[in-house]
């Protein structure tokens, strides 16, 4: 029930007004939650204008799942499980409110919502949304730049705002500043190479995280190619996503038409990605709770429990 749902991220907010230190709220997705948090950031931006000790640190911030940007209630297809996702996707009106608090910066961070799963987990009978687990299924995390640039650019955002809150802000949230979510002298060299002008249309067939999902476990991993973009094919512009509707698709984005994709990786100075070909030995470090960064060798000499991830690293 959504106003339930409010109800929940409001007292969570009014709770934390009682601790001295930064509130971040995660995943925002309605227009009470949004009010409350504006509230909190104006109290602060107040309390350090006059001198006062601002009551959350002076840092008050606040994230929100790609879909909750993308979708509306209205939009989802009758029996179209897939979007059964965790915050639910909201009515129209919560949807413009979120638009409207990240164009203010009263949020700053954009995750991808990603809650992997097999597709299994959202069965095929149309409507049975009470048996449907709640996630994204597949395609979630591929696909956050290209499917919130496919929105953004009609809000008036350009890739620099979404440079800032899928990048910079996290990495801030998260410790990791100034080493990481920023292109900079002495900065890790962690980007990618983005072509914002290619339209494509989404087949989770295609998916990389199909490979692994929709294969059986015993089976070979196919080679995983990305075609060349056909520039063949026109998909008009609008502001919202091209619906080619297939409601028991595994991926909440499966048959949208996407403008923007991903050609390569790279991570700490060194290609890991290119156009569907991954680097064969994997180069991700360890991040630990308290923001430091680990390399294999030395996270595998430490105890598992000194290892636990940040709460919020593993939403970006």
């Amino acid at each position: 029930d959504d106003d339930d749902d409010d109800d929940d991220d409001v007292d969570e907010v009014q709770r934390a007004r009682r601790l001295p230190s930064p509130l971040h709220v995660f995943r925002v997705s309605t227009f009470q939650t949004v009010r409350v948090l504006e509230d909190c950031q104006g109290h602060d931006l107040a309390c350090l204008a006059s001198g006062a000790s601002p009551l959350f640190g002076g840092r008050v911030t606040g994230s929100v799942a790609c879909y909750n940007l993308l979708f509306a209630e209205e939009d989802v297809p009758y029996g179209a499980t897939v979007f059964k996702v965790e915050p639910p996707i909201r009515h129209e009106a919560h949807r413009r409110a979120l638009w409207a608090a990240l164009r203010a910066k009263n949020l700053t961070v954009v995750t991808s919502g990603h809650a992997p799963g097999h597709p299994e987990g959202k069965p095929s009978s149309p409507g049975d949304f009470s048996r449907a687990l709640a996630g994204s299924r597949l395609g979630a995390n591929e696909l956050v730049l290209p499917a919130l640039w496919t929105a953004a650019r009609h809000e008036g955002f350009d890739l620099g705002d979404l440079a800032a809150c899928l990048a910079a802000e996290p990495a801030t949230l998260l410790k990791l500043a100034p080493r990481k979510g920023v292109i900079r002298v002495g900065a890790d060299a962690d980007f990618v190479l983005f072509d914002p002008d290619h339209e494509w249309t989404v087949d989770s067939a295609n998916l990389v995280a199909a490979a692994d999902k929709l294969r059986p476990p015993d089976a070979a991993a196919p080679p995983r190619t990305d075609p060349e973009p056909d520039h063949t094919r026109h998909h008009p512009a609008g502001p919202k996503l091209v619906t080619q509707s297939r409601a028991h698709a595994p991926c909440i984005y499966d048959g949208k038409v996407l403008t923007g994709k991903v050609v390569a990786t790279v991570l700490r100075g060194r290609l890991v990605y290119r156009r569907g070909t991954f680097r064969e030995t994997p180069l991700g470090n360890v991040v630990t709770s308290q923001g430091r960064v680990l390399r294999p060798a030395a996270a595998a000499a430490r105890p598992k429990s000194s290892l636990r991830p940040s709460p919020l690293a593993v939403l970006f």
